[in-house]
């Protein structure tokens, strides 16, 4: 039975041209043994080395960068004069791209004056909440007020529509406020 069962193949010796000559056989086996005599903990441990090394390095050129960035610059923030002339080169390619009514819209929508104005009404006066339930009461308050007005014969007077939608538009800011003030008790807790 042992006549059946295959062979181990046999291995040809290979002349010394191949692997070089003896001394550089030894070099290479030593070399070898070397990194393989390493376990790969200590291998591990030697890499996390080096790049720790390395990231100290980085680190401290990053920092010394930003101290030489500090000491040229006065401001933390860039000079506004600096910020302008990005955006009005930036519009002004925009508006390339647009029609003549479109661009002079734009030009009168991006006005520094009219932008100033646009964002402190934006933050303050043009609240979501206020808007909706300013449309809200001022369609359901002269909805009602037209059909008494037709049924008892009443003239309608579209001042009603304006005070109703003032009417809902604090009582939408109140219900933010209140809103807000119970979200931040939620959070505090």
């Amino acid at each position: 039975m042992s006549e059946n069962a295959p062979k181990a193949p046999q291995h040809e010796q290979k002349n010394t041209d191949t692997y070089g000559t003896a001394e550089e056989r030894e070099k290479n086996l030593a070399k070898a043994a070397e990194q393989h005599s390493k376990t790969p903990a200590e291998q591990a441990k030697k890499n996390l080395e080096q790049l720790h090394h390395k990231a100290e390095h980085q680190a401290s050129k990053a920092e010394e960068l930003l101290q030489k960035m500090d000491a040229d610059n006065d401001h933390a923030h860039a000079p506004h004069h600096y910020k302008a002339p990005s955006i009005s080169q930036t519009l002004a390619q925009a508006r390339r791209h647009l029609k003549p009514s479109e661009r002079a819209l734009s030009k009168i929508v991006h006005n520094p004056k009219v932008e100033v104005i646009s964002d402190a009404a934006g933050a303050t006066i043009a609240r979501p909440s206020g808007l909706l339930y300013g449309a809200l009461f001022s369609f359901i308050g002269s909805l009602g007020y037209l059909i008494i007005a037709k049924r008892y014969g009443y003239e309608y007077n579209a001042f009603v529509a304006i005070l109703t939608f003032g009417g809902g538009f604090v009582f939408g800011l109140f219900v933010e406020a209140i809103s807000r003030l119970l979200s931040l008790g939620r959070k505090t807790s």
